[in-house]
């Protein structure tokens, strides 16, 4: 493939990245022929016997609001209650209805 000095400027400039965007590969992200290798190694530092445990939303709820949510706001009394589930995408077609 033969170029003039124009076009073979223009194919270089398109490697030269605007202000404030940085190659990532600089950070040591490696590039996708050995993140499975690298991830496999990560893994294997860590010396897991079993796997985390799930926790129920209400658990998580408690832990990192410090709320506990059948407990109502107004009187502290464990009466709140599910209404209505949204089953589908937005509200019920009785909703709608007016």
């Amino acid at each position: 493939m033969i170029l003039d000095g124009l076009d073979f400027a223009r194919f270089c400039a398109l490697h030269i990245l605007p202000k404030r965007i940085v190659r990532i590969h600089h950070f040591g992200i490696p590039p996708s022929t050995a993140k499975r290798e690298k991830l496999l190694q990560i893994k294997g530092s860590f010396e897991l016997d079993q796997p985390p445990q799930k926790k129920d939303w209400k658990e998580v709820s408690v832990s990192h609001l410090q709320r506990v949510p059948d407990e109502c706001p107004n009187c502290k009394k464990m009466t709140m209650a599910r209404v209505l589930d949204f089953h589908h995408r937005g509200p019920p077609p009785s909703y709608l209805s007016c």
